[in-house]
């Protein structure tokens, strides 16, 4: 029994030891969901500057900050619900001294703790910076763990980065411009016939995810309300959050 408990520890030891290499290896090589931390780095060293910044979602694309002759800087990601831009915002004031707007566009869908790959990965990819804290959503503690402890050590896609930084590391970064927009890839570009199909196939996601946060959570609208007064609290009376609706066209192809 001795013996069975000496090397019980000492696998255990190992296993530490060795999750915690390979952790810091891969941070200081190529830090998990790079999107997310470069922008955030940038704006660490501006954060005095910064008038107005964005939240949540794509539909921010539409903010142009020099045409409104402000320093701004986007925080948004693609399919950020309104619970995500609450919990960067709440990260992030403390240090913008000089925030006069926080923008918010707000649409006909509000997601919640989906299950689905697609919503449960955005999430980790916040919980992934360091600047963050312990700070999380409620309900989250899971995705909490992974984003900051186990996503680093498993995605496959983040140790083919590790091993071939020349080819898929490099691949997979995108630009992030002055003020946190993040740049296309050159595999981004879409030809115009497919454009209808994708969005197509785009909206039915956001259906499926919304259906099922609203299934789990009947109170998933108030809850949603309930965060924007939170937002609201957590400014000082020197900034201001505007919610916006973007325009919309009948098709992509129109804009």
């Amino acid at each position: 029994m001795a013996r069975f408990t000496r090397s019980f520890v000492l696998l255990s030891v190992f296993i530490i030891l060795t999750s915690a290499g390979l952790y810091g290896v891969s941070e200081s090589v190529a830090p998990v969901y790079p999107e997310v931390w470069k922008p955030i780095k940038i704006l660490e060293g501006k954060e005095e500057q910064i008038e107005v910044i964005t939240l949540r979602n794509s539909h921010n694309r539409a903010i142009h900050f020099d045409t409104m002759g402000m320093e701004g800087f986007h925080l948004w990601r693609g399919g950020g619900d309104i619970f995500e831009a609450k919990y960067v915002l709440r990260n992030v004031y403390p240090d913008l001294d000089s925030l006069q707007y926080v923008l918010v566009p707000f649409q006909g869908f509000v997601f919640d703790n989906s299950t689905s790959d697609y919503r449960s990965e955005k999430r980790r990819e916040w919980y992934s910076l360091e600047k963050f804290g312990l700070d999380y959503l409620k309900g989250d503690a899971t995705l909490f763990v992974r984003g900051r402890l186990v996503d680093p050590i498993i995605r496959p896609d983040h140790w083919r980065g590790i091993f071939y930084p020349s080819l898929s590391f490099l691949l997979r970064s995108k630009e992030v411009k002055r003020n946190g927009w993040v740049g296309p890839r050159s595999t981004d570009h879409i030809a115009p016939e497919s454009i209808p199909k994708q969005a197509a196939r785009r909206a039915q996601k956001h259906i499926d995810i919304h259906k099922e946060s609203i299934f789990k959570n009947k109170d998933l609208c108030k809850d949603a309300i309930s965060s924007i007064k939170d937002m609201s609290n957590t400014i000082e009376k020197n900034s201001l959050i505007v919610i916006y609706k973007p325009p919309y066209t009948k098709k992509y192809t129109e804009t």
